[in-house]
């Protein structure tokens, strides 16, 4: 009986020091996964940032923002659908951004990890603090755009 509670013991520990060293792999796992993609989207950023014209200048982070989609079709409906940004542009589908301009005031270039470098040209009622909303072409492309969600922004150029 001894025999079997001391080998019963000993996987036991076993399986304890088996779990804990499980677990902190997987932390270090996690952290250096992390780590890299925070790596990655600043080098992204970098990246784009010289590829940029001359005067602008050092990517700027701004932090995470909730990015979605307007269409520019130009018949009024649920996108707004005027054909005309608060800046009195035609938006452009891949280029033009609507922003709280307290936060990024128009003529601001930013890039959107996993999504590009933008132009604020627009602003809109549900554009408030942390939120952006990007031009796509149709009503159907903002509907199901992949890009929604949240991303890490970098100021390329403030507006003003």
């Amino acid at each position: 009986m001894k025999k079997y509670r001391n080998w019963m013991l000993s996987l036991l520990v076993l399986a304890v020091v088996g779990v804990l060293a499980a677990g902190w792999a997987m932390t270090v796992t996690a952290l250096q996964s992390e780590a890299a993609a925070l790596e990655q989207s600043r080098k992204a950023a970098q990246d784009n940032a010289d590829h940029l014209a001359a005067g602008m200048g050092e990517p700027v982070p701004l932090g995470d923002y909730l990015v979605t989609a307007y269409c520019v079709e130009e018949y009024p409906h649920i996108c707004g659908g005027n054909g005309v940004t608060a800046t009195g542009t035609k938006p452009t589908p891949g280029i033009t951004a609507a922003a709280d301009w307290g936060q990024l005031p128009p003529g601001s270039v930013i890039y959107i990890v996993g999504v590009g470098i933008r132009v604020i040209e627009d602003s809109g009622s549900a554009v408030t603090g942390n939120v952006l909303d990007v031009a796509v072409a149709t009503h159907a492309e903002a509907l199901s755009w992949p890009g929604y969600g949240h991303h890490e922004v970098w100021l390329l150029q403030r507006g003003g």
